[in-house]
């Protein structure tokens, strides 16, 4: 008895490992999300630093994120 359950782990273990040996080496993770809105008003809240912590996810899931900021608070403006 014993010596059928250690040969039914021992064969899920090589299934296991047959079917880990046949996947990719590596993977891609891809997040997007769509946002309604005009590129002008978006660009608005990303464009100044300053601003990230009004929005940012991160900033709302960590409260103990410390910025601090150097530079000017605004980049030039591209065109959409």
């Amino acid at each position: 008895m014993i010596l059928k359950i250690i040969i039914g782990v021992a064969v899920v273990i090589v299934a296991v490992l047959v079917f880990a040996a046949t996947r990719p080496g590596s993977f891609y993770v891809q997040r997007s999300a769509v946002i309604k809105a005009k590129p002008e008003k978006i660009f608005a809240l990303i464009n100044d630093f300053h601003n990230w912590d009004s929005w940012s996810p991160n900033d709302m899931n960590d409260s103990s994120i410390k910025r601090t900021y150097s530079g000017p608070a605004k980049r030039h403006r591209r065109n959409f």
